[in-house]
């Protein structure tokens, strides 16, 4: 038996013949032995005379007779076949072959200088890739290998950002085997069956993405909130909408400045007439892209086809602002919104439609590892070329779509509300929410698809929407308003009573703290100085440069997801506001401010569709929990500090969404005012570098709060706080004077750890007593009539209640 676990060895070293281990004596020592050496491996070897190394020789040969022939050609086989041993090629296989599900898997590589001088070759031109990622200066990083949960790709790179992602390519275009995951992509022409399978299975396994399916579009049933128009791509016309049922696609792509045919009264009929877009003074006219989505549309089985340009009567004001309002709708209920993500104009094209267009030039890397098989370099997921993803226009487009086929980096996607299907990976992952994926640019969906909830108003969920907003690009300024209609118009059926230049109304106390988290940005057009703003200064629409702000510290109504966590910050109502200033004979509306009308009703008297829970964290009471949060029977999911009111769909379905008018840039309200001095700047935030954070005392020296500003222009500020020992302060040596009004009023207790001001953590802060109490006021500078926004903060209550306020008529631009 013990033979039979040896192999035959006759190896030669030093010029002597070596024998195995096994052979010596009971002693320790093998016959005549001369040496004792060991192998790499660190096996031990015992050397010998030659003479002697025969006899053992022949024993070992006599005795291995005994052997079963057909075990020992098993065994001689075995190891002949085994691959190359590679430690990194064998960890790229066996995350490959790891479940689909919610674990994150990482395995350990090795630093790249040693992958590099591996004698594995194969894998050489992977750690390459990895070294292109990197600084020239890190030259001892490391590749790591991770496979990301819900994720079939393997993750290669120095660290969690830096890489890109491979898949397994099947050695059979048939494999079933879901570890092979890649896909063989043809480099000049798109499969069109792949794209017609990825609808198919939207249409049959995701009932979410079905029309009007979950979303806030269901609630909107107006004729008007339908495409009026649409493009006949079978007879190439414009036809008119008769039915408001009628299947057809939309186009979401850039213009680019490029010269297109656009739709007027004076050619509308005679662009209904079939056959008119083949007419040369008409087709000469019509962008590549847009004569390319027309062949899609037909390629695809379908017949009609929505564009902006040629589906909006450009000259008809009532029209465009009535269309414009239904864009959201438009959108949302197209079967499929073709994006044409890449190039910087409406010129560019949709490349690779056989048939239609011209080629794409589509190149797909694929490596080769130690056992032969194949990955393939996937590219990251939307990544569109700025020129789309940076369009005002093309934001809401994006926000409404159901299911969107991507043209990107001459490759197509498509992005449903369940899933993400690509040309180069096979599309198993059919069953997975695309809010629970977590890829590249879809953590905003989650946000998105929240935010389009049916019935239920997402402050929270809005913030991060609008800030994406903020980040696009326009032509001219005023178009951030009509841009962001078709989003406000449908939200509209969920915050009670609309927007009001992008600030929902039931929330307008709370919405008008939005603050900054950088410096430095302008009014977007006070070009000449006037007294009236086109984009009224108090809303996040009328600063250019501003891409990021937060309504963090204003509401008080959403509870957190984060686990115990709780703030109670307070915001109360202060004043009345109006929509127009009351002057001249203008008219005033009152704008509905009422988000806290439920916040002190007892858990047994809700209103309808709203139920009480017992809060598990309010046990021990440190901070000071409510018993109770709140769920509406709409989304369970969904859980608030107090319940909030909601629009009532009566029968007429949103009777309140008609054509609005333009809304007046005006606003106003009766309140005090007091004038203070700006000292020194708060010490940046870590996470906010760019915030301009400003110390406010009064007129005697006393520390009174804090004001988040939009620039440091034509302000003068103190080098830093000094002080007496006791917390109080020398007046500045250099003031600079500011007018505050008075606009809501907000507390918190003293001993919250989560309410996270500005100002907490400041010597000067009125710590006395259960609560620390303010008033929220805006920094105003007046033009003419009316005052503009220079800045937000907070005053100490004490403070602001001993000063000589002045009761003033504050009209708002």
């Amino acid at each position: 038996m013990l033979m039979k676990r040896q192999h035959h060895v006759r190896f030669a070293l030093n010029g002597c013949q070596v024998v195995p281990d096994f052979l010596t004596t009971s002693t320790g020592q093998s016959p005549s032995c001369d040496a004792i050496a060991k192998m790499d491996n660190g096996t031990r070897v015992h050397t010998v005379p030659a003479l002697v190394a025969g006899m053992v020789a022949m024993r070992i040969s006599t005795r291995s007779r005994s052997i079963p022939p057909t075990k020992r050609r098993r065994r001689r086989t075995t190891s002949r076949t085994l691959p190359v041993s590679c430690r990194f090629c064998t960890t790229m296989m066996r995350l490959a072959k790891k479940p689909l599900g919610y674990q994150q898997y990482r395995r350990p590589s090795g630093q790249a200088r040693k992958l590099s001088r591996s004698r594995c070759k194969a894998h050489a031109a992977i750690v390459h890739k990895c070294q292109e990622l990197m600084p020239a200066s890190y030259d001892q990083w490391t590749v790591k290998l991770e496979k990301d949960a819900l994720q079939r790709t393997i993750h290669v790179g120095p660290n969690d950002v830096l890489g890109f992602y491979l898949a397994l390519l099947p050695s059979s275009q048939h494999s079933s085997n879901p570890q092979y995951c890649g896909r063989r992509v043809h480099p000049s022409w798109i499969d069109m069956d792949v794209v017609r399978n990825w609808r198919t299975i939207c249409e049959r396994n995701h009932p979410e993405c079905r029309i009007g399916a979950g979303s806030v579009i269901n609630h909107v049933g107006s004729d008007s909130e339908r495409p009026a128009l649409l493009i006949d791509a079978e007879l190439m016309c414009i036809c008119e909408v008769a039915d408001n049922t009628q299947h057809y696609l939309a186009l979401s792509y850039v213009w680019g400045g490029s010269t297109q045919l656009k739709l007027s009264t004076a050619t509308l009929a005679d662009l209904l007439q079939q056959g008119s877009l083949l007419r040369p003074q008409y087709n000469s006219k019509i962008p590549k892209t847009i004569r390319d989505a027309i062949g899609l549309v037909r390629v695809l089985g379908e017949r009609y086809l929505w564009v902006d340009a040629l589906c909006i009567i450009q000259d008809d004001e009532t029209h465009t602002r009535l269309q414009l309002q239904a864009m959201a709708s438009i959108y949302a209920h197209a079967t499929i919104t073709i994006v044409a993500a890449q190039g910087g104009s409406a010129n560019h094209g949709l490349h690779g439609i056989p048939g239609i267009s011209r080629p794409r030039s589509f190149h797909q890397t694929r490596f080769r590892i130690a056992n032969g098989r194949t990955f393939v370099h996937c590219r990251d997921l939307w990544r569109p070329e700025p020129h789309w993803s940076k369009r005002g226009w093309t934001h809401q487009e994006s926000l409404f779509s159901v299911r969107k086929l991507i043209f990107v980096g001459d490759s197509i996607e498509w992005h449903c509300r369940c899933a993400i299907f690509r040309e180069d990976l096979k599309e198993e992952d059919v069953g997975i929410p695309i809010a629970e994926q977590r890829i590249h640019g879809y953590r905003h969906e989650t946000s998105q698809q929240r935010l389009l909830h049916p019935r239920l108003p997402d402050v929270d969920a809005l913030e991060p929407v609008i800030n994406q907003y903020l980040s696009r690009d326009f032509t001219y300024p005023a178009d951030i308003l009509p841009a962001f209609a078709g989003l406000s118009f449908a939200l509209s059926n969920v915050f009670d009573g609309g927007f009001l230049f992008g600030i929902p109304k039931m929330f307008f106390d709370a919405a008008l703290l939005w603050k900054a988290n950088m410096g430095g940005y302008k009014l977007r057009d006070d070009k000449n100085n006037t007294s009236t703003l086109a984009l009224p200064s108090w809303s996040w629409m009328g600063w250019a440069g501003l891409r990021h702000f937060t309504w963090y510290e204003a509401f008080d109504h959403t509870k957190w997801e984060l686990s115990g966590y709780w703030s109670s910050v307070r915001t109360i109502p202060l004043v009345e506001w109006y929509a127009g200033t009351g002057r001249l004979g203008s008219e005033a509306r009152p704008i509905p401010n009422h988000w806290r009308r439920y916040a002190h009703v007892a858990s047994s008297d809700l209103p309808p569709g709203w139920t009480a829970h017992k809060n598990a964290s309010a046990m021990e009471n440190t901070h000071h929990q409510p018993e109770h949060f709140y769920k509406h029977e709409s989304d369970p999911k969904l859980e608030f500090w107090y319940p909030l009111p909601l629009v009532a769909h009566s029968s007429d379905a949103c009777q309140g969404n008609t054509l609005q008018d333009s809304p007046s840039p005006f606003i106003s309200c009766y309140t005090t005012r007091a004038y203070m001095t700006l000292g020194e700047r708060f010490k940046p935030h870590i996470n906010f570098p760019y915030t301009i954070d400003v110390s406010v005392y009064d007129r005697n020296g006393t520390w009174a709060g804090y004001l988040n500003i939009h620039s440091l222009q034509d302000v003068t500020l103190e080098p830093e706080m000094k002080t007496n020992g006791e917390g109080d302060r020398d007046p500045p040596a250099t003031k600079t004077t500011c007018e505050l009004a008075a606009i809501s009023m907000g507390w918190a207790y003293n001993n919250d750890p989560y309410a996270s001001l500005a100002e907490w953590s400041h010597p000067g802060r009125p710590r006395e007593g259960e609560r620390y109490g303010w008033y929220n006021v805006m920094w105003i500078q007046w033009h003419g009539d009316a005052a503009r926004r220079k800045g937000v903060g907070r005053i100490a209550k004490e403070v602001w209640e001993v000063q000589g306020l002045e009761q003033i008529h504050l009209v708002l631009n």
